[in-house]
């Protein structure tokens, strides 16, 4: 059996794998485009991105996250607040709690204030260092969204970016 290490591999999550907190969020179709469109509302909530790509238990073998992209577009007024946030979640055994912590090894790409407004965006996030996921590993990348009271805010998806070794 051979040996695989590619490094350009990349993941698309749609919007509906996405969990979202809060408001009216409609499917929509735009241009031949799928999103969800989150209604105008001045209210805080949060889009839980799933980082799901193939984990292996054994050493550096898997999945070796390097950055995700997010899609998204802001209308009719500039967002109060773009804020991501990685989380890691371990996975444990029968009885243990399962536990988790923010992942604060991580840059992202634009200046908080370029994040918000009416434009089309792709916001980056890096890994400082890359993680390769192992059986126990789960992350997830939060994007904590403040709207204000008449901006629309339409989620197209992300894109993981990620080596895959096996």
């Amino acid at each position: 059996m051979g040996y695989t290490h590619n490094t350009a591999m990349s993941q698309f999550i749609p919007p509906n794998a996405c969990s979202f907190s809060a408001g009216t969020w409609t499917p929509t179709i735009t241009s031949d485009v799928p999103s969800l469109v989150r209604t105008a509302a001045d209210t805080d909530h949060t889009i839980i991105i799933p980082l799901n790509v193939p984990s292996n238990s054994a050493y550096r073998e898997g999945s070796c996250i390097a950055t995700v992209d997010v899609f998204y577009k802001v209308a009719t007024a500039d967002l109060t607040a773009v804020t991501p946030k990685v989380e890691h979640v371990t996975l444990t055994a029968d009885v243990a709690a399962v536990t988790g912590a923010e992942e604060t090894a991580v840059t992202y790409s634009a200046i908080a204030s370029a994040r918000i407004t009416q434009a089309s965006h792709t916001l980056t996030m890096t890994f400082t260092t890359p993680p390769w996921l192992s059986n126990a590993d789960a992350y997830y990348l939060d994007i904590l969204l403040d709207t204000g009271a008449s901006a629309v805010f339409t989620f197209l998806g992300a894109r993981i970016n990620y080596t895959d070794r096996r």
